[in-house]
């Protein structure tokens, strides 16, 4: 059996001194980190990418019409993924799923810093979609979970300076990484930070004391997708082949009535409902 030396034992004392204690009053505030670290890495992906999409078309060989959907795409799962939160939730506990999300968006960044084509680049955007739609709403619902009520508008707040951070510094980072390096390096770029929030995310997240399975809304969720789906594609098609052809005003029909499905489902399943 190997005994540790006294350098080792000294450095593990010293660690399990700054590790955050679940029992202490500022542990909340330790929460906070590793969430806003995943929402810069969300928030400097999109306006980097919005900036280096010329390039991405050129290196490529892809028009406007195909080129597009690396955000139209995204947009929509992201927004599919939303809905699927609270029972994602309470089948996994919020950890396992913020765990999962946030590896989920650096595999698709990762692929995307790799992709060969137009349509592989598409279609590993739709994997990042997937940790994205899910990072957004989880980091409230952990947030109010670990912060008192009377402190849980300034933790949000506090947050969402993590996304605004992203969006901000975006454009200057994908000029730099434009000018100097590769549009693949802006995907690059969230791997690490990634990595990060994940790596904190598993040391300070905690894990839950109890989980209350809720059965899964079905037709919520689907009636929610074909909303979503429908309308979003309505809107970024309409402005190109024409808002009163035939194909948009249909879309826009069935996301009518889609959401007048879900509000009559989620009224017919709510307690308070008359």
């Amino acid at each position: 059996m190997t005994i540790p030396s006294q350098a080792t034992l000294s450095m593990l004392a010293r660690a399990r001194y700054w590790m955050p204690d679940a029992s202490s009053p500022a542990y909340h505030w330790w929460v906070m980190v590793p969430l806003m670290l995943g929402l810069t890495a969300v928030g400097l992906n999109v306006t980097a990418l919005n900036l280096a999409l010329p390039k991405i078309m050129t290196n490529l060989r892809a028009d406007l019409d195909l080129a597009q959907w690396v955000q139209t795409g995204a947009m929509i799962v992201s927004a599919v993924m939303t809905p699927s939160v609270g029972w994602l939730g309470s089948t996994l506990g919020n950890r396992r799923l913020y765990l999962l999300a946030i590896g989920v968006f650096v595999t698709g960044s990762l692929l995307c810093a790799m992709a060969w084509s137009m349509i592989a680049l598409i279609g590993f955007r739709l994997i990042q979609a997937l940790g994205m739609g899910l990072l957004m709403p989880l980091t409230r619902v952990i947030l109010f979970q670990a912060f008192p009520p009377d402190k849980r508008g300034l933790a949000v707040g506090i947050t969402a300076l993590g996304f605004s951070f992203g969006p901000m510094m975006g454009p200057v980072v994908s000029g730099y990484l434009l000018e100097y390096a590769s549009w693949r390096a802006i995907f690059y770029l969230n791997v690490p930070v990634g990595l990060l929030s994940l790596g904190l995310a598993y040391t300070i997240l905690p894990h839950p004391t109890s989980r209350q399975w809720q059965p899964f809304d079905m037709m919520g969720c689907v009636s929610m997708a074909v909303f979503l789906i429908s309308f979003l594609l309505a809107v970024t098609q309409g402005r190109k082949i024409g808002w009163d052809a035939p194909l948009i005003l249909m879309l826009f029909v069935l996301a009518l009535g889609a959401a007048v499905m879900f509000v009559g489902v989620e009224l017919r399943k709510s307690p308070d409902s008359v």
